[in-house]
């Protein structure tokens, strides 16, 4: 926690608030309510995205262990609380066009908000000494860990708007996980487990994220089995766009057992509840708990290219996060980009013991134009329907990776050969080679730039999908 601090500030220290002047988002709804939604998210994901690649920039100076604990501390918390924006709503021909602008003076009330939490926290903290109960003693650990996650939150934010005035926590989250685990005992069964766990969140309307593991966004059977129980166990919504609160877990494999975290976090985003389960291995051994695309997603993550002020974004029906469909179940894909360009998009497959990448065609035409999208101005910052997709056999995890720009592409799509067998345009290149030849082609162009030429931009984005068999 204090090296993760120190690396903070550094990043401060190379030039104060990350960007100059007001940021703000566009989003369009079909209701004043909606579009100041869509806006809202679009704000938040522009700060998620430009902090998490300054900070990922800024720790490759550092060692790979620091490196690892940011990348993490950021991943997890792509949902931020955002303080003090301003809307301008208009109404345009097809709803409403909303514009949502955060000023860099808001950072007090950030700071202050810090402040509140890490005062909370100290308060629990010192309650622990007059606390004799381990039962009681659990439940203010518990509330530690809440304070801790909004805590996180916030502050990315402050850092981002360039606060120089945050403290530090004198527990890790780390630490308070290891105390929580003195104080409880592993269950034997993972019912008996998840219904106890289940008692914690008495709300309504939870839309429940399968949990996942560090550097993944693979769904595991275990993940898998967990959602399946807890929609069961809980007052649970049927999409996310109903749901009150959200329940996302993260757990990690032991020596002893499996230790898996709960957090219900509001549609503020912000973190309402947070508990620790833990499970002795006969508990979980019917259930697969080891991703098997950690390398793989590593990869596709950490090699994110961004250019300028360029920022694609593709979601499902079911949201971007945690995505699990069975067999049978059908998405609808959608990309929004917040400037006129093209992109076209690569699906990275991993079933069973096959793997292939290849070029997903939206037109019935000659040449490299049909894996190509064109958003004209009229369609900016409007989410577009590519697509519905049917989960049908054979199951596994696909990988999205939508690469964008400002300017034609055609020069820049990978080359790929059909394969009569599947009807797919596959790369010939296995899944990591396949990254590397999209990224390279986009690397190699951007280099041969001249000074003082207008630059056209390139972005990339990805999104990852478990699909499994009903059974499963």
């Amino acid at each position: 926690m204090k090296r993760l601090f120190i690396i903070l500030l550094l990043l401060l220290q190379w030039g104060g608030a990350l960007y100059a002047g007001d940021i703000f988002e566009k989003g369009y709804g079909s209701t004043e309510d909606q579009a100041r939604k869509e806006a809202l998210a679009a704000l938040g994901m522009q700060i998620y995205v430009e902090v998490k690649s300054e900070f990922k920039s800024s720790v490759t100076r550092e060692n790979q262990g620091v490196k690892e604990s940011v990348i993490k501390d950021i991943d997890i918390r792509s949902d931020l609380p955002l303080l003090g924006v301003q809307y301008q709503v208009s109404k345009v021909k097809d709803g409403y066009l909303a514009i949502a602008t955060l000023d860099y003076d808001t950072v007090s009330l950030y700071e202050t908000q810090v402040r509140s939490i890490k005062s909370s926290f100290e308060k629990e903290f010192n309650r622990l000494s007059k606390i004799d109960s381990d039962l009681d003693k659990l439940h203010v650990y518990n509330k530690l860990l809440t304070y801790l996650d909004m805590y996180l939150k916030y502050r990315v934010v402050a850092y981002f708007l360039g606060s120089r005035d945050i403290s530090d926590l004198d527990l890790s989250e780390g630490e308070i996980r290891s105390m929580i685990g003195r104080l409880t005992q592993k269950s034997n069964s993972l019912d008996a487990g998840l219904k106890l766990a289940a008692l914690e969140f008495d709300y309504n309307n939870i839309y429940v994220f399968p949990p996942t593991t560090k550097n993944t966004s693979e769904i595991t059977q275990f993940g898998a089995a967990v959602k399946g129980r807890m929609d069961v166990y809980l007052d649970t919504a049927i999409s996310t766009k109903m749901a009150e609160y959200f329940l996302t877990g993260e757990y990690q494999v032991l020596n002893d057992g499996l230790e898996l975290v709960f957090r219900l976090v509001d549609k503020e985003h912000n973190t309402i509840k947070t508990t620790i389960s833990g499970f002795v291995p006969d508990a979980y051994k019917d259930y697969g708990t080891e991703p098997h695309t950690v390398d793989f997603d590593m990869l596709l993550k950490s090699g994110l290219f961004l250019s300028g002020e360029l920022r694609p974004n593709i979601t499902t029906t079911s949201g971007s996060r945690d995505l699990l469909f069975y067999e049978g179940d059908s998405f609808n894909i959608t990309v929004k980009m917040n400037r006129p360009g093209y992109f076209y998009l690569v699906a990275h497959t991993f079933r069973h013991d096959e793997e292939y990448s290849y070029l997903v065609d939206f037109y019935d035409s000659e040449g490299d134009s049909k894996f190509l999208y064109f958003i004209n101005a009229d369609q900016v910052n409007r989410w577009l329907d590519i697509g519905e997709f049917q989960v049908v056999p054979p199951f596994g995890v696909e990988s999205l990776q939508l690469i964008a720009s400002t300017g034609d592409l055609r020069a820049k799509v990978p080359d790929t050969y059909y394969d009569q067998t599947t009807g797919l345009y596959k790369l010939g290149e296995a899944p990591v080679e396949a990254v590397s030849q999209t990224r390279g082609l986009i690397r190699k162009t951007r280099k041969q730039k001249e000074a003082g030429e207008e630059k056209t931009e390139y972005a990339e984005t990805t999104l990852t999908i478990t699909t499994m068999s009903r059974r499963d």
